[in-house]
């Protein structure tokens, strides 16, 4: 640029590089107008279709909203084509078809499929097959491949990957089954015990409070400590009156305390049918290891004449009709629309607690129809397993099988 200010070339370079920037001005200026206005029109639009979908425009406001939609989509019309427009319909169509299909194949391929060998569950696009003849052709042992083949014995099974790793390897994986992982075998008449049932065959009753997360539908999260107390079986099922029949079954309250007016768990038990898993309780190797034991003279004949229900014991409580909901007429209340004796007992009171670190049993006492009375010693290469691979392994496995 020239030195002089008065020079002509020196106005003609000033005068540009004013209009220049006079233009970038504008420019920017009317980009910014467009974007309000945009935004402008977008946020009436989305009032509108709130006060629409609300029910909260007039008649004239509605009439005008459909005028505007219609104008705009005529414009639309004119300027792409009525043409371009079905073909766009077509593809948005099928993009959205294509969308559900995934979703429906992703929610039908979801952890359903379990690992031969480690017993968890998987995606089926996570699992690789595996053919026993081919890996009998390279040279695996008859006992090798028993214990991989664990779930279903069967010439092609899945594994999963890290369990296939292991297996090219010729190694057993360390969370397989074959190494004690597996639940044992519970007894059917044990099996057959509803919840109720259960916790009066349990020789440890756990306390832990449970609370939802965001509605009964949601999570489910644990405040405070876990009470772990020792009870006497033989007791807990004496307590129970003596079926005048084998199908005889009785409506059972159980509470932490007998002066505590609300109960932990309530249900109708089987008489027969608990004393019959008892029995069988009792002969397991768990339980002989801790001494327990089950009178005979509960399951003894009596006199058809007197009532089943005429039981005196520690545990029967006949002041405790005011602690139910139950309706109360002269000396009996209703149950299901039965006329019948509710009993309510506290099997764990006067036990003291016992921590669930030096309770070693605790969980296999505690839930006699998952582990039969049966305590689990995995083992890997000679070296016991640890307690957490223990439970990553338990809580995995497929418990429907």
């Amino acid at each position: 640029m020239p030195r002089s200010k008065n020079s002509v070339r020196y106005k003609e370079l000033k005068k540009r590089e004013n209009t220049d920037k006079i233009r970038t001005y504008q420019t920017a200026y009317r980009k910014s107008r467009r974007e309000q206005w945009n935004h402008s029109q977008k946020m009436l639009m989305r009032s509108r279709l709130a006060r629409f979908n609300n029910n909260e425009a007039t008649s004239s406001q509605i009439r005008k909203h459909r005028r505007l939609n219609s104008e705009r989509f005529s414009k639309h019309v004119q300027s792409v084509g009525e043409e371009e427009i079905n073909q766009r319909r077509k593809q948005a169509r099928k993009r959205w078809n294509k969308c559900v299909d995934t979703f429906e194949k992703e929610i039908r391929d979801f952890h359903t499929h379990t690992c031969t060998c480690c017993g968890k569950l998987y995606r089926f696009s996570q699992l690789k097959i595996l053919n026993k003849s081919f890996l009998a052709s390279r040279n695996y042992d008859n006992d090798f491949l028993k214990n991989i083949f664990w779930v279903t014995d069967t010439s092609e099974a899945k594994f999963c990957t890290s369990c296939a790793k292991d297996i090219n390897k010729k190694k057993i994986p360390k969370l397989a089954l074959c190494n004690g992982l597996d639940f044992p075998k519970v007894p059917d008449c044990i099996k057959q015990l509803n919840r109720i049932e259960e916790r009066l065959l349990a020789p440890r009753h756990i306390f832990q409070t449970i609370w939802s997360v965001k509605g009964p539908t949601g999570q489910y999260k644990t405040k405070g400590g876990i009470v772990n107390i020792p009870v006497e079986v033989d007791n807990s099922v004496s307590s129970i009156p003596r079926p005048i029949n084998n199908s005889s079954m009785i409506h059972v309250r159980i509470a932490r305390k007998m002066e505590y007016l609300k109960d932990y768990m309530s249900g109708v038990v089987w008489t027969q049918l608990l004393y019959d898993a008892a029995k069988e309780f009792v002969k397991t190797p768990l339980a002989i290891g801790e001494n327990i034991t089950l009178s005979e003279a509960w399951n003894s004949n009596f006199d058809d004449n007197h009532e089943a229900l005429d039981i005196e014991d520690e545990f029967y409580n006949t002041n405790a009709i005011h602690e139910t909901l139950l309706m109360q007429n002269e000396n009996n209340f209703a149950f299901s629309g039965l006329t019948d004796t509710s009993i309510r007992i506290a099997p764990a009171q006067g036990f003291r607690p016992t921590s669930i670190l030096f309770d070693e049993k605790c969980e296999y006492l505690a839930f006699p129809t998952v582990f039969g009375g049966h305590k689990m010693d995995p083992m890997h290469n000679g070296k016991p397993i640890s307690y957490t691979d223990l439970i990553t392994s338990c809580s995995y496995v497929n418990l429907a099988e």
